[in-house]
């Protein structure tokens, strides 16, 4: 979290004694506290999962070339764990110890054999902070034939496509549910610009099958990273503009062979499916575009230059040039609503209404945590049917409402946190209300207004403690980081009357208090 973030509500109920109450200002002061292990820093630990694209090369039967995670492991120093030369256990291979990338996985075989679970519990486990996903083109692999030849069509082929969706989700989902962690997406290629394919397929009619059925995947990709927050790597506009829009490729003054061949001046690797070292050298700068843009990272990219040397091909005399991978990574705008208190079982429920006052359709993720940030599993009614978890795809259209109900059914024990909306398009407010019901009845109902995050809250405080009528206020840290919060009280004359820095609003990652003020400065009772 930056020095930057921090959010403070403040709730009163009853009427107020004038005889017998305090009045003065509450400030909110939000500072970082760092990790003395350095432990939220993004890139700790980098974590993979996919195929052969992001699977090492160096052992998977490919020959001299490098892909883009070996040559960031090498010419960057980027941390994808311990490197070991002999064969993991299954579902890994020899390489690095945080690449669950596997050649020949499919999106189901990434979850079958465990990919994702295996991340996250390296997650989980405080190793890795940042994790890339790309799956997805060996789905297309098993099936091109089928598509191409137009057996598997209508509503079979929309099943498809969405099955691949939906495993890409859980994928997602799984790691991001384990703790902190930033994630990224590379999106599936086009193989039908691929030289093989084309030799194979040699029906440019029917490889548009098969190219719409990919970008229909792709189309669902980007609605899930944009509801998340999460960049794309474009890997699909990555081949389609060098092989079909400007049908060439220069890197660094070197014209690069738009076919396949051992020579590292070809695009491909000798099965003219893979690409080789340059184009590798190219995806590794997008991918090092992506964590810039979105997480603010400062890993400098490679040069051309730097690339060429590295695949065995000594560049022209002149100063460094960089390929423009710009126009390759999708990050879309994401609007952030927080909802600092959020109370379910033992009696508790939580409804969130969100409202769309904008001119197009908002779609997101409602995110809920405990009070020390971790997931808190609750049951969310509202849509077509009730879901488990702890992260929730959410959408309202255009001038729309929806409300979503959170409960734990059975639960005889209270679990308190807060909520976060990450959402792209349209407009979004939210209001998160919750309720206490015994015997029947209703006995308690408050209400938490959405709110962005800000660096200074300043709140005016009016307690009655005859009547035990006191300020309440909840802050949660939405971030990665820990931070402390400061609490300035001010007369009514503007004097400065306490300058705290309570143990109790030291925040970790994700965490949560809700307290009454009079907790922290009972002098000011």
């Amino acid at each position: 979290m930056s020095s930057a973030d921090a959010r403070c509500e403040v709730r009163q109920s009853g009427n107020l004694h004038p005889m017998k109450r305090t009045a003065w200002l509450l400030t909110v002061l939000a500072l970082v506290l760092l990790p003395a292990d350095g432990s939220g820093a993004l890139l700790d630990g980098v974590g993979a999962m996919g195929d052969s694209l992001t699977d090492e090369y160096e052992f998977s039967g490919l020959g001299a070339g490098r892909n883009w995670l070996e040559q960031l492991a090498r010419s960057r120093g980027l941390n994808f764990g311990a490197l070991s030369t002999t064969a993991r256990a299954e579902p890994r291979r020899a390489g690095y110890e945080y690449n669950w990338a596997r050649s020949g996985a499919t999106s189901a075989t990434l979850l079958s054999g465990g990919q994702h679970t295996g991340l996250a519990d390296q997650v989980a486990q405080g190793k890795v902070t940042l994790a890339y996903l790309g799956i997805g083109a060996n789905d297309f692999g098993s099936s091109y034939s089928s598509i191409y030849d137009g057996t598997l069509a209508g509503v079979s082929l929309d099943a498809f496509v969405a099955n691949i969706a939906d495993n890409v989700k859980t994928a997602l989902d799984t790691v991001s549910a384990r703790g902190a962690v930033k994630l990224v997406i590379g999106n599936i290629p086009d193989y039908g610009v691929a030289p093989t394919l084309i030799f194979l397929f040699p029906d440019a009619a029917k490889r548009k099958r098969v190219t719409d059925a990919t970008d229909a995947v792709n189309t669902r990709i980007a609605a899930l990273a944009a509801a998340r927050g999460i960049p794309v790597v474009d890997l699909f506009a990555f081949g389609r503009t060098i092989l079909l829009d400007e049908r060439r490729l220069v890197v660094g003054g070197v014209e690069i062979n738009l076919t396949a061949g051992d020579d590292p001046r070809n695009l491909f690797l000798y099965d003219g499916i893979h690409p080789g070292s340059v184009a590798h050298g190219l995806i590794a700068n997008t991918f090092l575009e992506a964590i810039r843009v979105a997480y603010g990272s400062s890993v400098a990219a490679r040069s051309d230059q730097e690339i060429l040397r590295d695949a065995g091909i000594t560049p022209p005399a002149g100063a460094d040039t960089y390929y423009d991978v710009k126009r390759f990574v999708k990050s879309a705008a994401i609007s952030r609503l927080l909802l600092t208190q959020v109370a379910v079982g033992g009696s508790y429920a939580t409804a969130f209404t969100v409202v769309n006052t904008g001119g197009s359709a908002s779609s997101g993720t409602l995110s809920l945590f405990d009070t020390a940030g971790q997931p808190l599993q609750v049951t969310l009614s509202g849509g077509s049917s009730q879901l488990e978890g702890s992260s929730f795809d959410v959408s309202v259209p255009a001038g729309g409402v929806r409300i979503y109900n959170a409960a734990r059914s059975g639960a005889t024990a209270a679990r308190t946190g807060w909520a976060r909306i990450d959402s792209s398009g349209g407009t979004l407010g939210a209001v998160s209300t919750f309720q206490f019901a015994s015997g029947g009845a209703l006995r308690m109902l408050a209400g938490v207004l959405g709110s962005q995050t800000t660096a200074v809250a300043t709140i005016p405080v009016d307690n009655d403690d005859g009547s035990e009528r006191f300020t309440g206020f909840a802050v949660a840290n939405p971030e990665d980081e820990g931070i402390a919060i400061r609490l300035v009280t001010l007369g009514e004359d503007g004097a400065v009357l306490d300058n705290v820095l309570p143990d109790r609003l030291k925040l970790g990652a994700r965490a949560q208090a809700a307290l009454f003020l009079h907790e922290l400065v009972p002098a000011r009772l």
